[in-house]
């Protein structure tokens, strides 16, 4: 079976290395590796966890495969692709084409959209204007009613499809960063065994701030009260945006790390009792692990732009967590810290077992996603 996986590109994205790695690992698992082509949008992308991608030009055509994965992120949403289209053209001429019919598979027959799995995809980013335009509604429409399997990662972009969509399917999945811990569980099992059994273990909070905008004093604030007013505790700076490591000067009190490969971020997430960021796959990667994690956003944001804080905070109400998701505004950031609410959710995610709980609950669910996958891709390998 010829397998084409669609995907986007992780250069300097932490995050997004974890999203595809997800993919890598199920595809080798399932002896699948050497029929699979990863594409991307750019000319050269490489995974550090050990694989390239290749250009989605306009000379790759996907019909001639077996199997067509879009996996992960925005991919489908109409802002992900109007936003790319520009780009991408101004990179290589082998970028002139019409992306929203290549992603959304605009030459398939419906019996030909039946080889297409879509999966991790947010479509919340878009707004009512997306009715507005009708090709891209009909193409969505398409791939909802008849690929093989279309999950999203998150319940409002569920209610979405079920909008657009005519199928009664389940289109509920997880974002496939979740995947990696349920896919991968024996080696970072073998990891967390091997830290639990250090004598010398130490209360080490994980830190990183990269995604928040205009908030450099809050940052600042923080920083100082960590450092003073929470003294009990090591800091450990964790370089999760490679490109993003400006705030790092407001918590210079943190230990540093240098994570290169996926596995060093893993181990350096599991060193952790608990982690401070403002970054969406953090959190994610963290509590997956069963590692509690604290999250910063901004409540008053609309959700415009896939790097959009609302989409922190749909993953946090998701799993019963948002007691643990801070807001950035000012009144409400200061007053966290002066009515001790940040120190006892601290507290809270250290003395109680709440990252289990969610760790096994993120867990189930992935296992379904995975099944879902292993029957769609079994089907179609028999064909």
């Amino acid at each position: 079976m010829k397998i084409a996986a669609i995907c986007g590109a992780p250069n300097q994205n932490t995050g997004m290395m974890f999203v595809d790695r997800a993919l890598y690992l199920y595809i080798k698992n399932k002896g699948l590796l050497e029929n699979t082509t990863f594409f991307c949008f750019q000319l050269e992308a490489e995974n550090k966890v050990g694989f390239d991608y290749k250009p989605l030009t306009k000379d790759v055509n996907l019909n001639e495969y077996d199997c067509v994965i879009v996996w992960g992120d925005f991919i489908v949403s109409n802002h992900f692709l109007s936003m790319t289209q520009p780009k991408i053209k101004k990179k290589s001429e082998l970028f002139d084409y019409n992306l929203q019919d290549k992603v959304l598979m605009g030459s398939f027959s419906d019996l030909d959209l039946h080889k297409v799995i879509v999966f991790g995809q947010c479509i919340v980013v878009d707004g009512r204007e997306i009715f507005a335009e009708s090709t891209y509604i009909k193409l969505l429409k398409g791939l909802l009613n008849n690929a093989i399997l279309f999950k999203v990662r998150d319940p409002l972009s569920v209610y979405r499809a079920k909008l657009i969509s005519d199928a009664s399917k389940d289109y509920l999945g997880v974002d496939s960063a979740l995947l990696n811990y349920t896919i991968d569980s024996k080696r970072i099992n073998e990891i967390k065994d091997k830290l639990d059994s250090q004598e010398n273990k130490n209360d080490t909070i994980g830190l990183f701030f990269g995604r928040s905008k205009k908030i450099n004093l809050k940052k600042k604030i923080l920083g100082y009260y960590l450092k003073y007013k929470l003294k009990e505790f090591n800091y450990k700076w964790i370089p999760w945006l490679e490109n993003k490591q400006q705030s790092k000067k407001f918590f210079e009190f943190a230990d540093v790390c240098t994570p290169i490969s996926d596995i060093d971020y893993i181990t350096e997430i599991l060193k952790c009792q608990i982690i401070i960021t403002d970054t969406y796959h953090l959190s994610l990667m963290a509590w997956s692990l069963g590692v509690p994690c604290i999250c910063y956003g901004n409540g008053t944001e609309d959700f415009k732009l896939t790097i959009h804080d609302k989409k922190k905070e749909v993953f946090f109400t998701s799993n019963f967590i948002e007691d643990f998701y801070f807001y950035t505004e000012t009144e409400k950031f200061i007053s966290d810290l002066k009515n001790k609410v940040l120190k006892k959710t601290i507290y809270k995610g250290i003395e109680t077992n709440v990252g289990e709980i969610v760790s096994k609950n993120i867990n189930n669910l992935s296992i379904k996603c995975i099944e879902d996958l292993d029957v769609s891709i079994d089907l179609l390998s028999k064909k």
